[in-house]
Parts: structure tokens; C-alpha cells; sequence
């Protein structure tokens, strides 16, 4: 890396590519679990998965998808950790394979997910990326530790968010964004020179990959590419 004539940044997303589920979907699975009608129950998991996918394929503005996935919830903090023990067990295979990796190039790499500082930084960091490098929602409790929202002041909260928060970080050389939605691919088209690399390890949307620089099916053939040097 020192041998390169720009710094290289590695930026990566977390639902379906760090982890191989989308972390609030997990959430809401471990939160439904105790609500007391089991038909609403799976209607309400299936209604969150859809507006999960569509925010991903670019169908829902990620805005929208997250207050209507908020809403249909129904989740306290008591059901974060629960949820995080799950995450942890479902690390994508080929980044723990890779393990070696991470813990050694760790400061050059940021996770920027429009998914949850709450669920990301305890999975993340059994890789060696610490919480400074972690940026995401944050989750907003009432006076009784009912989740009520997010913060709505993130950028991350809102489409574009992920290209602000790169932007933002005010660093100079080349980023490689190694993701699986819309919103990894907004980072690419707001910084120059940027790469994006669409990963199919866990999940392929067709929208994403065409217009992706490279397509990836594991994090072995990412680094085969020598895309990150």
C-alpha cells in the first residue's frame, strides 16, 4: 500500500455483504418472536423484508424505507443483543476466511451502512475494525426502551447519506466501495475516480451489478483482483 502513489480507502457496506443478512430484518425476527399473534407476526416480517429489498434495489427511497420498516417493528433494546448474537454467527464466509486481512489493513477501511451502529459495531469489531471506523443509523429508545425510530439528523438516514459521510471524512486517494445496493453505488457516482465493486456473495441485484465497475462473488476473488492493494 505504501508503495502506491494514492492512499487507497476501503469502504464497505454491512447488510448482505459483511454480514450475510440485513441486520434489521434479523431485529424484527427476534422482536416478532414475542408478539402474541403469529399470522400478524408473519405478514409484518414479510412486509419489512419487502421494503428492505426495494430500498436496496433503488425502488423506495431509503427515507421512506426505513420509517416504514421502523414503524412495523415493534422492537425494544432488550432485543439488540439478542439480535446482535445472531449477526455475530453470520458473518459473511469468505471475510472470515479472510480474517487476516482486516485485522491488518483495519485503518483503512471504514464500514458505511445505512444499517444500525447498534448491530455493526459488536460483529465487526470480532474482525478487528474498531468503532471509530463504523458509521451507520443510530437508534432512537423512548423512556420505556421501546425502539421508536432513528435519528433522523444522520445522513446515513436518507439517500446520498454514504457519499456525505465519505466526503465528510476529508481524505485524499483512491476509495474502492465494495457493496451490494444502490446506495454503495451513490458513493461511486458522487467521488471522482472512485470504484465500485458489486458483491454477489450473499445477494445479486441485477440493477446494482450492471452498473457496477467490477462484480465480485467472494471477498477471495476481491482480493485476487488486487483491487485493494
Amino acid at each position: 500500500m505504501e508503495n502506491k502513489m494514492k492512499k487507497q480507502y476501503l469502504i464497505i457496506d454491512f447488510d448482505s455483504t459483511f454480514i450475510t443478512k440485513e441486520g434489521l430484518d434479523v431485529l424484527a425476527e427476534v422482536a416478532l418472536m414475542d408478539f402474541p399473534d403469529k399470522k400478524v407476526q408473519a405478514v409484518r416480517l414479510e412486509q419489512i423484508k419487502a421494503l428492505t429489498h426495494q430500498g436496496m434495489e433503488g425502488k423506495l427511497s431509503l427515507s421512506d424505507s426505513l420509517a416504514k420498516r421502523l414503524n412495523l417493528l415493534t422492537a425494544q433494546q432488550k432485543h439488540i443483543p439478542q439480535a446482535v448474537a445472531f449477526l455475530q454467527q453470520h458473518i459473511t464466509p469468505s471475510f472470515l476466511r479472510n480474517k487476516t486481512f482486516f485485522t491488518e489493513n483495519y485503518e483503512n477501511i471504514f464500514i458505511i451502512s445505512g444499517g444500525f451502529k447498534e448491530l455493526i459495531v459488536p460483529v465487526v469489531a470480532l474482525l478487528g475494525i474498531p468503532a471509530n471506523k463504523v458509521f451507520a443509523n443510530t437508534l432512537v429508545l423512548d423512556a420505556n426502551e421501546n425502539i421508536v425510530g432513528a435519528d433522523i439528523e444522520n445522513p446515513l438516514s436518507r439517500n446520498g447519506g454514504k457519499a456525505q459521510v465519505v466526503q465528510a471524512l476529508g481524505l485524499e486517494g483512491e476509495f474502492i466501495i465494495l457493496g451490494d445496493g444502490m446506495t454503495d453505488l451513490e458513493i461511486r457516482d458522487a467521488i471522482p475516480g472512485s470504484t465500485f465493486v458489486a458483491f454477489t456473495e450473499n445477494v445479486a441485484r441485477d440493477a446494482v451489478m450492471q452498473r457496477a465497475d467490477v462484480v465480485v462473488n467472494s471477498f477471495d476473488v476481491f482480493l485476487q483482483g488486487k483491487h485493494f492493494v
